[in-house]
């Protein structure tokens, strides 16, 4: 019976991934739009719809740019001519600091560009778009990880690999979400299967350095990838360091070191701000409340709302969406690796304890999204080891049970994940009413909608060329004060509305000025309470 199956996959290899591929799909889609966004989420979404406003009000400004896209394409992919393709690197180089380009200057931005791209195309909203990116991009690291798997390990494991990271738990559960992590280890796992692919067709190394350039300008830690893809790029040099490809790795090279030298001091500067917030504000306690929305099942196991940081905690939060089994596979598979003393093999490995040990050592923030940079190689080294165990006899009851666990657990998570009462609450308070919310003042913005009127270029070399709209910028400025910011403290007396994880005492005001309006409750979990001030009637 195994070899019958083993037969049939080899002969049906493209058929299986088409099926898988298809049920990952439609366990993402089911996710979209199931919950409200964060507040992160919701401030992303914001500058991004600025950026497609600024495209298509001023529609003939972007011709230039895309001119310049489109000769740098010419050059580095199609002639392949690595001198040029350095001058036009270091002349964007030079334009980024001299002109300060683009809008933010403290993150790494192409999830935003993307995503404003995304909203001035189709005109669906900044979270439904992130989402799809989401979606999408945990979709395309399956697909690479069958493409590195195949390379690395064999083809069996590269199959298995893209059924476990198309069926993930937490694969469908990131997908609803509009953060930069999933594209961003699209885009790092995408340079690895494109340089693994490269060893057959030369031509594709280019497009190897540009995914890697990409994904270190969309998530700081996809410099993570660097170590891997350079030893990746050793062990293969035979096959894609020859001399008939020398101009090849050069453009590649040049595209890496570029991107490199365009994020790194934004890196350094944002790290720096992290430090500030970490001494102003402590790292004592993770407060998960404004994403108890996410789940309140997941919220319960990991804590509470409220927790201490801990340094197991993405151990814990993995063997909370893939069952504890899968860390015994994962232990099984590194344990192989290291016998085997593989050096490609050895990289992933490596990618894996470099990003655990990164994110189990920062104890200021500990966040679920976060295990999106843990996920890809731990479950390509899982899938390593199951590969491994199929050449017993028993492997089908095993893998039978480690299906049905990703099948209960993939449930779980669909039926838990649905909470729309933030936004829910926030829209049935009357226009012109002041509303003060305890986790700031973008997620009240956005679900008012009041960012859509804002017209303001941040940049300020671009402020000169597309200025706001006065009028849209006066209304935007008059409803946006109406949201109290978190910065000062308020008095009953200036608040309308509040919506609040917490009741009005422990924020500091007059309980008895305001009246409980609603609880706002995520599974038997209350999320948040909307209060009226008790000049104002319960909306």
């Amino acid at each position: 019976m195994l070899e019958k199956a083993f037969e049939f996959q080899k002969k049906n290899t493209l058929l299986i991934l088409l099926g898988i591929a298809v049920l990952g799909l439609l366990l993402r889609l089911a996710f979209i739009n199931r919950t409200d966004i964060t507040g992160d989420e919701a401030f992303y979404g914001m500058f991004a719809f600025k950026i497609a406003h600024t495209l298509l009000s001023n529609i003939l400004a972007v011709i230039p740019a895309l001119l310049a896209i489109a000769v740098f394409s010419y050059f580095a992919f199609v002639k392949k001519n690595w001198k040029i393709t350095a001058i036009l690197l270091a002349g964007f180089l030079l334009a980024k600091f001299a002109f300060k380009i683009p809008y933010l200057f403290y993150a790494p931005e192409f999830f935003l560009i993307l995503q404003s791209f995304g909203i001035a195309l189709t005109g669906l909203k900044p979270n439904i778009t992130g989402e799809l990116i989401s979606t999408f991009s945990t979709l395309g690291i399956a697909v690479c990880a069958f493409f590195i798997c195949r390379k690395v390990f064999d083809e069996r494991t590269g199959i298995i690999a893209f059924a476990l990271l198309m069926l993930s738990p937490f694969g469908i559960f990131i997908s609803a979400s509009s953060f930069r992590d999933s594209l961003g280890m699209f885009l790092g796992a995408l340079s690895l299967a494109l340089l693994a692919e490269s060893t057959r067709q030369k031509k594709l190394l280019p497009l190897a350095g540009l995914a890697l350039a990409l994904g270190l300008s969309t998530r700081e830690t996809v410099f993570a990838f660097i170590p891997a893809f350079a030893i990746l790029a050793w062990t293969w040099r035979k096959e894609i360091l020859s001399k008939e490809c020398r101009k090849e790795a050069l453009v590649c090279s040049a595209l890496i070191l570029f991107a490199i030298a365009y994020n790194l001091p934004v890196i350094v500067g944002n790290s720096g701000i992290t430090q500030a917030y970490i001494q102003k504000y402590g790292s004592q306690v993770n407060d998960l409340s404004e994403q108890v929305h996410y789940s309140s099942f997941i919220a319960d196991s990991i804590g509470g709302t409220a927790r201490t940081p801990s340094n197991l905690f993405y151990l814990n939060l993995a063997g909370l969406f893939y069952t504890p089994l899968l860390l015994v596979f994962t232990l099984g598979g590194a344990f192989l690796i290291l016998k085997r003393r593989n050096s490609a093999q050895l990289a992933i490995l490596l990618l894996f304890l470099v990003f655990l040990i990164y994110f189990s050592a920062i104890l200021s923030i500990q966040r679920t999204n976060y295990l999106a940079e843990i996920e890809f190689p731990m479950l390509a080294i899982s899938a390593f080891a199951l590969a491994e165990l199929s050449k017993h006899k028993h492997f089908w009851i095993v893998a039978a049970l480690f299906l049905a666990a990703f099948a209960v657990q993939s449930a779980i998570v669909i039926q838990q994940h649905d909470f729309k009462g933030f936004s829910q609450a926030v829209q049935k308070i009357p226009e012109g009413k002041t509303v003060y919310s305890s986790i700031g003042t973008d997620l009240p913005e956005y679900y008012l909608g009041i960012y859509a009127l804002d017209t303001e270029v941040n940049n300020p070399f671009f402020k000169k060329f597309f200025p706001p709209d006065p009028e849209r910028q006066k209304e935007f400025e008059l409803k946006k004060s109406l949201i109290l910011t978190d910065n000062k403290k308020h008095s009953a007396e200036e608040i309308d509305f509040l919506i609040s994880s917490k009741t009005p005492d422990k924020l500091g005001l007059d309980a008895k000025e305001f009246r409980l309006c609603e609880e706002l409750k995520s599974g038997k979990d209350t999320a948040f309470m909307l209060f009226a001030n008790k000049r104002n009637n319960c909306p």
